[in-house]
C-alpha cells in the first residue's frame, strides 16, 4: 500500500499539531509503507509558507520531509493531468489524480492521507484520517 497525503496532513505532521487524525499518524509514521507526495502538495506549503500561516519555511518545511519521511515527489505530468476529476477543485483533482495514476503505475492500492470532505464524498479515492 502507498499513502498520498494531502497538504494540511503533511504539514501538521512535520509540525507536530495535534489536529491530525489518529490513523494520518499512523500511516505516516509506518515506514513499511510507501509514501508518494503531490507536487502541487509542495507548491502549497511554499505558498502558506510565504504567508507565515505555518511556523516553518518552505525550505525548513522540505528539510523536514526528507529527514522524517521515505517516499518520493510526484510530478505533476500529463498522465496525472489527464486523470484529473473534474469535480473536485484543482489542488484536489491533483492529489486524487496522483493517487490513482500511481496506483496503476506500482499496482499498489493508494490510499489519500486527507480529512477534506470533497475528496472523501468523491469517493474517487480510498482516503484514511
Amino acid at each position: 500500500m502507498m499513502y498520498v497525503p494531502d497538504t494540511h496532513a503533511l504539514v501538521w505532521y512535520i509540525i507536530g499539531d495535534t489536529r491530525l487524525g489518529q490513523n494520518a499518524l499512523l500511516a505516516l509514521r509506518d515506514p513499511s509503507q510507501r509514501l508518494v507526495i503531490p507536487t502541487i502538495v509542495l507548491a502549497e506549503i511554499r505558498y502558506i509558507s510565504a504567508r507565515h500561516r505555518i511556523p516553518l519555511t518552505f525550505e525548513e518545511a522540505v528539510r523536514r520531509i526528507r529527514s522524517v519521511l521515505r517516499g518520493e515527489i510526484a510530478p505533476l505530468d500529463e498522465e496525472i493531468i489527464e486523470a484529473m476529476p473534474t469535480m473536485l477543485e484543482i489542488h484536489d483533482a491533483i492529489i486524487c489524480a496522483t493517487a490513482l495514476v500511481y496506483s496503476r503505475r506500482l499496482r499498489d492500492s493508494a490510499v489519500v492521507i486527507t480529512r477534506d470532505e470533497a475528496i472523501t464524498r468523491s469517493g474517487l479515492v480510498q482516503v484514511v484520517w
